[in-house]
């Protein structure tokens, strides 16, 4: 039986786009996805295809890595985890822009 969509976070891209992360099946398989969303002009929200699907067994791997991106980019100064306490669904970038 399919499991239906899980959205795990979205995250506001600017011009009516936004990136979500998703839990999902393809062809009976879990999978992750990390995918450009759009607004068109009338309707739901739509899947662009700017993204990547890959099995849910990479989740792992994928948040070590990420993990790894986060403590780089606060050693370099990149981001300042105190903005980011509470920030989770924001764009820091977009935020920090005066």
């Amino acid at each position: 039986m399919k499991h239906p969509v899980f959205i795990a976070a979205e995250l506001p891209k600017g011009g009516g786009e936004s990136i979500r992360i998703t839990l999902d099946e393809y062809k009976g398989r879990p999978t992750i996805d990390l995918r450009v969303w759009y607004q068109p002009t009338h309707g739901e929200p739509r899947p662009g295809s700017k993204g990547i699907t890959t099995a849910a067994w990479h989740l792992a791997s994928i948040k070590r890595g990420i993990d790894r991106a986060y403590a780089e980019a606060v050693r370099r100064e990149i981001i300042d985890p105190e903005h980011l306490a509470g920030a989770e669904g924001t764009n820091q970038r977009d935020e920090a822009t005066p």
